[in-house]
């Protein structure tokens, strides 16, 4: 018996197999190494994976078509690497208040997934600020939950 892990038709799988001596002659029996989720990159992109794979955030039971990838931290809207007045802005635009239903675009500003951009979540980005051109770092803002 040979161990073998792999991939067959985008799922990984592995195995233990023999060889019954024709050509593409191995006989396996697969398992999958987990299961299939959502895996978001830093640069925002997504791809679908097991979670010993994934080389960004996963997201189990999710596909890329309903994840939700956000930057690091999730305040810095722009990816200028701070968090400051510009991210602000796009926040004040997300901005809901009571009202739910949170606009496009927006649903990394709703922390608590209340459907709402409101006060609670309002605190959470102010949590993360670093002003204009200063850097984010989890030193610099330790109750900031990226």
């Amino acid at each position: 018996m040979v161990a073998a892990k792999g991939r067959f038709d985008g799922e990984v799988i592995s195995g233990l197999g023999i060889y019954n001596g024709q050509a593409r002659g191995w006989v396996a029996t697969l398992n999958r190494q987990g299961p299939v989720g959502a895996c978001c990159r830093a640069d925002l992109t997504c791809y679908e994976s097991t979670l010993p794979e994934c080389t960004g955030v996963y997201k189990p039971g999710e596909t890329c078509a309903t994840a939700v990838c956000c930057p690091t931290p999730f305040a810095d809207n722009d990816q200028d690497t701070d968090v400051d007045q510009a991210d602000f802005g796009t926040f004040q635009v997300c901005y809901t208040g009571s009202t739910t239903g949170v606009p496009s675009g927006c649903a990394c500003f709703d922390r608590n997934s209340d459907n709402k951009v409101d006060g609670s979540d309002y605190t959470q980005f102010n949590n993360c600020f670093t002003g204009g051109n200063v850097p984010w770092s989890q030193g610099l803002t330790p109750l900031c939950q990226p």
